[in-house]
């Protein structure tokens, strides 16, 4: 197997034709279709991206146009944005779930000519802004039928059999594109999920992507044909990256069916690395706790046993002393007995998952390495696309988010900023000078808006968020990160927003997971018509309160919640308060309830 992080290539386009030429038949991408898996080879993955840049060729699209993608995480994505990066023209991801004005602000601000859609619900939401985005010349459908017609609208198939026909008729002209494109050419445009305002259009170029992928490669030392597991919103800086790294480093890209059959794909993929974010790592935590609780005396006692001998492992690991031979005798038997089966739930073959998009719990880090997974948290935002810092098997301290990588510098301001810079950092906000002159200073760094500390080891430790800070009328700073992994360890809380700027004290808005919840109420008996009305049950209440007082004796008296409100929902994506990469959007929950929260403060 070869190691990769330092091939000379200036883009991820040249990769793929490089992969293509140097191992044809090795195995690229692996996907359900008709319920069974598909395995495409490095020529044949290298062949459809060829007839995609042909086909679009055909349609009038040129280097620096811009072509949007709006589908969930599939292999066709894949394929059309490295098709269009191999005309030298602009990829512009769009999350599947926004609704249509959502969408016509993208399309139209990014000035895209395509747009590529998954199905005929995508579809129907651009014909439903049709006459408001006069520059989309055709919209190329994933999953098309007749039904849906011929005018505006395109099936992949088509596009792909104009290509191919394109091809014929001048084999040669790809290369030209390919020597025109240049590391500092725009690659695409990310538009921020946004938790606040419009969405910015991040302008993220071939180097950045290349230098990321190759830094990431060198510290989590990928050596070619690993397998990688693709779920999350590839819409996404950090899923985006999972997936053009693997052209970079030759790995296997497994794309699951669905955030919800991850497990089951896990399982049939059995992949070495497993990108995540928090609201996975916390949803599994939990689980495996349940179960433990559900366990029979016996077996619930040898995983208690099994759990302490892997903590006290981690322990002797992060010391960097050895560990007597009598707990290594121990971790082998509970090795065998506890932690080879968990690691077969995720398919017996990983050799490290990293957490990163938000802050998860270092309870939970420390969790999921004493039973032998090996969890990894790192840093970055779309803006220096994805990972600026990462923990790894050598470098490791549970609590920070790593070390920066090693093309990256960080450094602290005096406001306690984290500022970044190297050549992961963005172009800029597409057509908005103002905000990029904010976020980029004269010397190149970039100001992420997070607060931060590096220790006297090199790792950098995230405090919490400029605009997220809560000032108490005490004066008292507090970070909502703190509370929100101390509660997100709970089964049956799914998120908490805290809520006390200029205030005495701190209330909250608290989202139930309603599954436990559910069950909770079935075992005690308690009858209800809704969700909704169970969450107002005084039992319920009261319940919340328990687990309030709970998790409030883990924290500072200054950062505890002295009231709180009981959403009469779970939040999701489409009741608005969360974005696609499963973080929680504090503005919109703070705005929806705060003629609530104010409520529970006394008057003036």
């Amino acid at each position: 197997m070869m190691d990769l992080s330092n091939r000379p290539e200036k883009t991820v386009v040249h990769c793929l034709f490089g992969n293509a030429k140097d191992a044809p038949d090795g195995v690229s991408y692996k996907f359900k279709k008709g319920g069974r898996w598909v395995s495409v080879t490095w020529k044949e993955a290298a062949d459809i991206v060829l007839k995609v840049a042909y086909g679009l060729h055909s349609l009038g699209v040129e280097r620096g146009d811009k072509v949007s993608i709006l589908s969930t995480t599939r292999f066709e994505w894949i394929m059309a944005d490295l098709g269009i990066m191999t005309l030298g023209a602009i990829t512009v991801p769009i999350y599947p779930t926004l609704l249509p004005h959502n969408i016509e602000y993208i399309v139209n601000h990014s000035d895209s000519v395509m747009v590529f859609a998954e199905n005929r619900e995508q579809l129907e939401k651009l014909r439903s802004i049709r006459d408001k985005i006069p520059n989309v010349r055709k919209v190329i459908v994933f999953d098309w039928d007749e039904s849906m017609g011929n005018e505006w609208v395109l099936s992949w198939d088509k596009l792909l059999e104009m290509g191919k026909k394109e091809r014929e008729s001048n084999p040669e002209l790809y290369k030209k594109w390919l020597d025109a494109i240049d590391e500092e050419d725009v690659a695409t445009i990310i538009y921020t999920s946004g938790t606040t305002g419009l969405p910015k259009g991040a302008m993220i170029m071939h180097k950045n992507i290349m230098s990321n992928a190759r830094d990431v490669g060198k510290i989590l030392e990928h050596e070619e044909g690993e397998v990688t597991i693709g779920y999350l919103p590839i819409s996404h800086a950090y899923e985006r990256i999972n997936a053009l790294g693997a052209v970079v480093h030759r790995l296997i890209y497994g794309v699951a069916e669905s955030l919800e059959k991850v497990g089951e794909n896990l399982r049939d993929i059995k992949p070495s690395l497993l990108p995540g974010v928090p609201r996975v790592y916390e949803k599994l935590y939990q689980r495996i706790n349940q179960m433990i609780e559900d366990s029979p005396p016996l077996k619930k006692k040898i995983f208690l046993w099994a759990k302490n001998v892997g903590e006290r492992m981690i322990e002797y690991k992060e010391t960097g002393k050895n560990p007597p031979f009598s707990l290594m005798i121990q971790y082998k038997i509970a090795d065998k007995l506890v932690f080879d089966k968990l690691r077969e739930a995720v398919g017996g073959r990983l050799k490290l998952g990293i957490t990163a998009a938000a802050p998860l719990s270092p309870e939970i880090i420390k969790f999921f390495q004493s039973l032998g997974i090996p969890l990894y948290e790192g840093y970055g935002m779309t803006e220096c696309m994805a990972p600026a810092t990462m923990n790894t098997p050598d470098v490791n301290k549970i609590g920070t988010v790593g070390k920066p990588l090693p093309s990256v510098e960080i450094r602290i301001s005096e406001d306690g900023e984290i500022l970044i810079k190297g050549n992961n950092v963005f172009k800029g906000y597409y057509k908005n000078e103002e905000e990029t002159q904010k976020t980029i200073d004269e010397d190149g760094w970039l100001h992420t808006g997070d607060l931060g500390e590096i220790d006297e080891d090199g790792f950098l430790k995230i405090t919490g968020r400029k605009k997220e800070l809560i000032i108490t009328a005490g004066g008292k700073n507090i970070s909502p990160q703190e509370i929100e992994n101390v509660f997100g360890q709970d089964p049956y809380i799914t998120h908490i927003v805290p809520y006390g700027d200029q205030k005495k004290f701190l209330t909250a808005v608290i989202s139930p997971n309603r599954e436990e919840l559910e069950k909770w109420a079935k075992e005690k008996g308690i009858e209800y018509k809704d969700f909704a009305e169970l969450t107002k049950k005084p039992e319920v209440i009261e319940f919340y309160k328990s687990l309030v007082e709970k998790y409030n004796k883990l924290l500072p008296s200054y950062e505890t919640i002295k009231y709180f409100i009981l959403a009469d929902h779970e939040f999701s994506i489409e009741t608005g308060e969360i974005t696609p990469t499963l973080k929680v959007k504090k503005n919109v929950v703070i705005s929806k309830y705060r003629e609530q929260l104010d409520k529970l403060y006394p008057p003036e």
